[in-house]
């Protein structure tokens, strides 16, 4: 009789699996040793890292030196790693030269960082829109004034500052009101628009219509005037007529909005550079009412009765509306600054005493660590929405846009990014006119954005060929406009297949800056070569040491974004396959 118990069909247990297939021996048997060559290369390697390991181990950590004050404490272990050096200087490769008292400021930013940006990287956490839209708008507005502080020439030029961003924010708030999906708003956008259109007033000196002319009245006043006036004859022409209203509604919005950013860029940052244009009420402060009034005139009208409360509310605040913007633009010098609404009395000591909080800290000291992420998180942001611009142009039907985009990309592609530098550190200011400044930092900053948008932009077109004719045809038949269909459905099946190419862009640009050394800015690597060259350190383990901290460094940062790129091509892994 045999041993084997019989079982009935269907009630035979679930065996375990064979431990040779499972566990350490199941892993390694199918990982290093599933194949006569696997295993022949399994072994060599295993027999390098048991060579390697145990070396390595003694330098980095066994041997090496890890407390003293000088290269007579290096020299106990001259064979092995000082990290003694490291740690007497890790403040200065940190932070470069800002100021030890101001510390907090850069903790503060990693700090913001670590809480908003980790809802980015983990799903289950809760509000990760709201923290990607903080991360995108709002955090470089505060890093920046967190790292750069305010000076006592910043703390005067504030009114027209805030001039200029009420007068953005106004513009790109009003064309809520032109979107159905978000026409529920109405009413709160009205209001607060109104008090955007009165901060606009206040925040003007009391002289400011006098100040149009400031000066001898020139091209600065007439391109004023023109920027100012054009819009909102526009519209109200536009308006008298629904075909006019419609236009208007669908299409005038948008460029008035492009005109805001155009003018709060051109016209904002030499008030602040340029002591001559800023003077006491600089016409400049004019321009950017563009967008601003003309959308005083057109958004109240964007709404419908459709809209329900909103709409009717948005339709009744109308004549207000209207009325605050004409009072704003034509109204006496005075009549908006007065007692308590004295900007110029009021706010100006309010704005020194963040400046007390918040000193202004030159960019000549930043460096170290912290500098080296400014400039790559700064040239990453830029240029990846540049890149896409610039890979839709050159794909673009319109000869003109698809010459002027061949041309740039081919031209900052064929010139090295130490020359891209060298040009805008030593050459740039000599094509500025007498009196103006421009900091240096941010000219790098402005090149290597540029110069990684040109890459950037080779890295998208090749996704962007990659899809397939069909997708273009199905967006054409389903009515979508060329932005919507590119905004919808191309670019985000573009941008998930070029994933890999874009993070090799960004770990390149990583690595890039420190290229920056030649211009006198002290990154993390050109920082820790300074180190070396203090006679108190002057041991052979020194550089070593140093060198291996700073790649280490580099390495870290790269591999994340490494590992961040293969987890979104996992999560976006929807597709592509034959």
């Amino acid at each position: 009789m045999s041993d084997t118990q019989s079982y009935e069909p269907g009630t035979h247990p679930d065996l375990p699996a064979p431990t040779s297939t499972t566990g350490v021996v199941g892993w390694l048997r199918a990982n290093l040793f599933s194949s006569p060559v696997n295993t022949v290369f399994s072994i060599f390697f295993i027999i390098v890292l048991a060579w390697i390991l145990p070396k390595l181990a003694n330098w980095a950590i066994i041997d090496a030196v890890w407390s003293g004050d000088g290269a007579k404490d290096c020299l106990k272990s001259p064979e092995a790693a000082c990290w003694a050096f490291v740690g007497a200087r890790f403040e200065q490769f940190m932070y470069g030269l800002y100021p030890l008292e101001e510390y907090w400021r850069v903790n503060l930013i990693g700090l913001i960082v670590l809480v908003a940006g980790a809802p980015l990287l983990i799903e289950r956490l809760p509000f990760r829109r709201a923290c990607g839209l903080f991360m995108l708008f709002a955090f470089p507005v505060v890093a920046f004034f967190l790292l750069l502080g305010f000076s006592k020439s910043s703390v005067s030029a504030w009114p027209y500052w805030l001039m200029g961003l009420s007068a953005l924010a106004l513009s790109a708030l009003s064309a809520v009101p032109n979107r159905p999906k978000q026409r529920g708003w109405g009413g709160i956008v009205s209001i607060v628009t109104i008090v955007l259109l009165l901060l606009w007033g206040l925040a003007a000196p009391s002289n400011w219509t006098v100040g149009l002319f400031y000066g001898a009245p020139g091209w600065a006043a007439v391109v004023s005037l023109i920027l100012t006036m054009g819009p909102i004859v526009a519209t109200v022409g536009a308006l008298l007529s629904k075909k006019g209203h419609a236009f208007v509604v669908d299409r005038f919005g948008s460029i008035c909005l492009y005109i805001a950013v155009l003018a709060f860029i051109g016209f904002m940052l030499p008030i602040q550079t340029w002591d001559p244009v800023r003077g006491s009420s600089p016409p400049w402060v004019m321009a950017i009412a563009t967008a601003a009034f003309a959308y005083a005139a057109i958004a109240p009208w964007g709404y419908e009765k459709s809209a329900g409360l909103a709409g009717r509310i948005a339709l009744g605040l109308a004549p207000f509306y209207l009325i605050v913007a004409y009072l704003v633009l034509t109204g006496p010098p005075d009549w908006l600054n007065f007692g308590s609404l004295d900007w110029q009395a009021n706010t100006i000591p309010l704005f020194r005493d963040v400046q007390e909080v918040l000193p202004y800290v030159e960019t000549s000291r930043w460096g170290g660590l912290m500098l080296t992420l400014v400039i790559a998180v700064s040239g990453i942001v830029a240029s990846l929405p540049l890149g896409i611009v610039l890979a839709l142009g050159r794909r673009s039907k319109m000869p003109v846009i698809r010459t002027i985009c061949v041309v740039f990309i081919e031209f900052w592609r064929g010139v090295p990014l130490i020359t891209v530098l060298f040009m805008a550190s030593v050459m740039f200011p000599l094509f500025l006119p007498e009196g103006v400044t421009f900091n240096q930092l941010l000219r790098a900053l402005i090149g290597v954005a540029l110069f990684s948008s040109a890459y950037m932009a080779e890295v998208v077109r090749g996704g962007l060929q990659a899809i397939p004719r069909g997708q273009y045809e199905a967006a054409d038949a389903m009515g979508l406009s060329y932005w919507s269909s590119m905004r919808l459905i191309v670019l985000p099946q573009a941008l998930k297949i070029v994933i890999p190419g874009i993070v090799n862009t960004f770990i390149g640009l990583f690595k890039d800056t420190t290229l920056v050394s030649i211009i006198g800015l002290f990154d993390l690597l050109n920082i820790v070569q300074t180190g070396l060259t203090d006679a108190n350190w002057l041991a052979p383990n020194v550089p070593y040491t140093g060198y291996v901290f700073a790649a280490f460094g580099f390495w870290i940062f790269c591999y994340s974004m490494s590992r961040y790129s293969q987890m979104m091509e996992r999560k976006l892994d929807t597709g592509h396959r034959n």
